[in-house]
């Protein structure tokens, strides 16, 4: 890796920090397919009241990882689906205006 303040190259791939950025935003949960846990990070670019919650593919709420009043920056939470079966789960998070679903695999 070559490393330039908030940049990281690898293998000629230029890789930007979640704190590079003004904008709402949550990344593809690693590692992914995963067990038993994973971890979601995201940026808030304000303080804001963050909800992230994880569901099933019929869009129940399998469990609320982050619900409160987050300070601007970038943040991580770790899942744990050690209880749950394989298969495919939905996170969503809801900040101020954003909101946004991604994909997970859980693989046992």
């Amino acid at each position: 890796p070559i490393l330039t303040p908030g940049i990281v190259f690898i293998s000629g791939d230029c890789l930007r920090p979640v704190n590079a950025t003004d904008n709402y935003q949550i990344i593809q949960n690693r590692p992914n397919p995963f067990n038993p846990t994973t971890t979601i990070d995201y940026h808030v670019p304000e303080a804001v009241h963050v909800h992230i919650e994880v569901m099933d593919v019929l869009g129940r709420t399998v469990k609320v990882l982050v619900d409160e009043h987050m300070s601007e920056g970038s943040h991580s939470v770790v899942f744990d689906a050690s209880g749950l079966p394989s298969g495919m789960y939905l996170y969503r998070m809801d900040a101020g205006p954003f909101s946004k679903v991604m994909k997970m695999m859980v693989s046992k």
